[in-house]
Order: C-alpha cells, then sequence, then structure tokens
C-alpha cells in the first residue's frame, strides 16, 4: 500500500534538502544556483574542454599527454569532474575524454571533491573561474 506523504511532510523534506543545499555550496563556495543552472543546461564536454584549457592556459594536447605537470594534472582532474557533475557522465565515460580509465576518473573526481573541501585554491580558483565562464556562455545563449 502507497501512502502520500502530507503537504507538512513535503515542506519538512524540501526544507532539510534546502539546507542540504546551502550547507554544500558553503563547503564548495559557490552558490546553489549557479551550481543548477549549469546541471540543468546539459553542457557539452567539448565546451568544458575548451574552457578548462582556456583558464589553465594548456593546450588539449597537454590536457590529455602523460605530462604530470600541475597544469595539466588539475586540468583532467577538472575535466573529468565537470563533466561528471554536469553532463552526468559515467566516471568510465569520463576518463575516456582524456584517455584515462575509469578507475583513474574516480580517483581524479574524489581528489577534487577533497581539494574543494579544503578549499585548496589550486582547484578553487580555476574551477570558479570555469563555471562563471560556462554560466555566462548559458546566459549568452539563452
Amino acid at each position: 500500500m502507497i501512502v502520500k506523504p502530507t503537504e507538512e511532510q513535503r515542506q519538512q523534506v524540501k526544507a532539510i534538502m534546502d539546507d542540504c543545499q546551502q550547507k554544500l555550496a558553503n563547503v564548495i563556495g559557490r552558490p546553489v544556483n549557479v551550481i543548477y543552472r549549469l546541471k540543468v543546461n546539459h553542457l557539452s564536454p567539448e565546451l568544458i574542454i575548451q574552457q578548462v584549457c582556456a583558464t589553465l592556459r594548456i593546450t588539449y594536447s597537454q590536457l590529455v599527454s602523460k605530462s604530470q605537470e600541475k597544469e595539466n594534472v588539475v586540468g583532467r582532474h577538472l575535466v573529468m569532474w565537470l563533466v561528471v557533475h554536469y553532463c552526468g557522465y559515467t566516471h568510465d565515460k569520463a576518463g575516456e575524454l582524456v584517455y584515462r580509465d575509469g578507475s583513474n576518473a574516480t580517483k581524479s573526481i574524489k581528489i577534487v571533491n577533497d581539494m574543494l573541501e579544503m578549499q585548496d585554491t589550486l582547484y578553487m580558483n580555476p574551477l570558479a573561474q570555469i563555471e562563471k565562464l560556462l554560466l555566462n556562455i548559458i546566459n549568452d545563449a539563452a
């Protein structure tokens, strides 16, 4: 037997969800509306890659190379994190974009999440710039 929630129960769940979203936004240092707008606009991975490369001043070849230079590694991590969060890609599919496997993508996404939680500027600053550029592109297209 299915029991429908009351309006009061729905409001309680909505309040809990809103509170969780706000806490998450506070932790990662970005407003909820930015996160939401980027998620619902179905960004293309090509656009994300382009913006990551432009922000970090690296080429696509550097991004997908085996190089361990800081900008290249951060770029790969951010591309995988962004396509999983904003394009709905699986870890395997995100890894394929930068010629890595799913386990590498999983580790990269965990690293980005950890760095955001610690408010590491190496990841937070470029991510904020990239999200701002993507949001501007979405606004211009609307």
